[in-house]
């Protein structure tokens, strides 16, 4: 669920002074272009380097990016965010941890066909820290089976990171770009 318009508009190439352009550097460098996200949270250059920097770690984390794509997809399912789910949905498939049927499995739950119990568990997690704001014991023991201690805490950081930031980019009214097909 996109808002119609953004609340907080993407910075304007016209706009951008040293400091949003030092924080967008990263994004400028990797891509053809600078992707709505970045243009809105940049408009707060020391919140945005900050956030960067957790960003950066969720990516290079202790999970396998097919683990940590099935949290990040399933939270932004869950809170709704149209542009969230875009963006993740293309990664998941452009670093090929994730097939179009995983992706509608997501949205279906742990309860789709093709999951592994190990997957199955992160989607409960997920439904559950997204529910209750807690992983269940039940559901913490089982998935310590096959995960370590950082792992753990790291499905825990991922899920409540996207959560607040499918939040904030729902909240703020990001746009999907017209150059990303939804």
């Amino acid at each position: 669920m996109t808002l119609p318009l953004p609340r907080i508009a993407p910075l304007a190439d016209e706009e951008m002074t040293e400091a949003h352009k030092e924080v967008l550097a990263h994004s400028i460098k990797n891509r053809p272009y600078v992707p709505n996200v970045s243009r809105t949270l940049a408009r707060n250059p020391r919140m945005y380097k900050r956030l960067q920097a957790y960003l950066a770690y969720i990516m290079d984390s202790n999970l396998s990016g097919r683990d940590r794509e099935i949290l990040i997809l399933r939270i932004g399912w869950l809170c709704r965010s149209d542009y969230e789910w875009t963006q993740h949905s293309r990664l998941a498939l452009k670093l090929k941890v994730l097939s179009e049927e995983d992706l509608e499995a997501i949205k279906v739950g742990a309860e789709a066909p093709g999951w592994t119990p190990a997957e199955q568990l992160l989607i409960t997690a997920t439904d559950e820290q997204y529910r209750d704001q807690v992983i269940s014991d039940t559901t913490w023991q089982a998935l310590a089976e096959s995960y370590d201690e950082l792992q753990m805490m790291d499905i825990v950081i991922t899920i409540g990171q996207y959560w607040m930031f499918s939040a904030m980019l729902r909240s703020f009214g990001v746009q999907i770009e017209d150059n990303v097909a939804n």
